[in-house]
């Protein structure tokens, strides 16, 4: 896997590493997509993560939510 942006640091967590991981490549990919694609692209993914989503899963969603959140502003910043 391609590794995280700089200052970004992957979860300990094996399970939500993983996820991570595979959000981190899918936003790498579409980093360059119009800012309007990647806002909605975010906001999707922010509300499939979300622990209000996942009452199942919550530790897991809360963990992915934040790793999201630290992705927030080099994903939707201007290129």
């Amino acid at each position: 896997a391609a590794p995280p942006p700089a200052g970004v640091v992957l979860p300990e967590d094996p399970k939500v590493r993983r996820v991570a991981e595979t959000l981190a490549l899918d936003m790498q990919k579409s980093k360059k997509a119009p800012i309007d694609q990647r806002r909605q692209a975010f906001r999707a993914a922010c509300l499939t993560w979300h622990p209000d989503k996942n009452p199942r899963h919550t530790q897991l969603a809360t963990e992915v939510f934040k790793f999201l959140q630290t992705l927030k502003a080099w994903y939707l910043e201007d290129t």
